[in-house]
């Protein structure tokens, strides 16, 4: 399974992986759910429906108290920034995406910022939205070998933790704080 959850929104760019997923050989193996909204929506189902793809599922956001389970039932979350959304936007879903040990199908500039934590902290991929063929290949690896998905779920989820855990986070807002005084 993997997952979208958010906005479809104007910096994203949701359009190269449902291409990729029309070029697969075994397509049937991957369910992919789209849990959003927003105004990129409606183009997305377009898409789905002119690439006749049949394992693309629309969804409702949950409410934010059901985030938490509804995320840890993918095996793999895309996140996704156009080139120019890349330049003054970020996926601030990577905290919960990597809280809920998941990996990342990172599909944006690959020289972002965001693209390169994900790299450098190594729980996902990183594929340039023009990468069509190179994320078919990819996703056709990921649904015959799932033990890449759960190596980067749990990459994620020490990444959460070495980053982003309660105690680290309070200690650097009080350093900041100190700082300030």
């Amino acid at each position: 399974i993997l997952m979208y959850s958010g906005s479809l929104g104007y910096t994203s760019d949701i359009g190269p992986v449902l291409k990729a997923i029309s070029q697969m050989k075994n397509k049937e193996k991957l369910e992919f759910v789209i849990l959003g909204a927003g105004p990129k929506l409606q183009e997305a189902k377009d898409l789905v429906t002119n690439l006749k793809l049949t394992n693309v599922v629309f969804r409702d956001l949950v409410p934010r108290s059901e985030l938490n389970r509804s995320l840890c039932t993918a095996h793999l979350h895309v996140a996704t920034l156009t080139p120019e959304g890349a330049k003054s936007s970020t996926q601030g879903k990577m905290r919960t995406i990597t809280a809920a040990g998941r990996g990342v199908l990172a599909i944006m500039p690959t020289t972002c910022s965001e693209a390169k934590l994900v790299q450098n902290g190594n729980f996902g991929l990183a594929f340039d939205n023009q990468e069509i063929d190179v994320i078919q290949a990819k996703l056709e690896e990921l649904v015959t070998d799932y033990a890449i998905a759960n190596q980067l779920g749990d990459n994620a989820r020490n990444f959460f933790e070495s980053n982003f855990d309660l105690q680290l986070c309070i200690d650097q807002i009080e350093a900041q704080l100190q700082s300030v005084l």
